[in-house]
C-alpha cells in the first residue's frame, strides 16, 4: 500500500513541475502512469478520468503510438465500473 501512496506523490510532482515547463508529452505519460496505478488498485472510475486526461495530451502532442494505447487501457476499463 505505501508504495502506491508514493507512487501518487511522485506523480502529483511530476504533474506540477510539467504542468510548469508546459511539457504536454510528459502530462500525457504521468496521467498515463497515474491511469495505471489505479487500475491495479481497482480504482476504474478514477483511472478512466486518468487515460482520458492522458488520451487529451497526447492528441494534443501528436503522439498516435501512446495515444493508441491509452485508448486500449481506456477499452479494457470498460464495463469495469468501481
Amino acid at each position: 500500500m505505501k508504495q502506491y501512496d508514493l507512487a501518487e506523490t511522485h506523480f502529483q510532482t511530476s504533474l506540477r513541475i510539467n504542468e510548469e515547463r508546459e511539457s504536454l508529452l510528459n502530462l500525457g505519460e504521468t496521467y498515463f502512469e497515474i491511469g495505471v496505478t489505479k487500475r491495479k488498485r481497482r480504482q476504474g472510475d478514477e483511472a478512466r478520468k486518468a487515460f482520458q486526461s492522458a488520451c487529451r495530451y497526447f492528441e494534443r502532442v501528436g503522439a498516435s503510438s501512446k495515444l493508441a494505447e491509452t485508448k486500449r487501457e481506456l477499452e479494457s476499463l470498460r464495463g469495469k465500473k468501481k
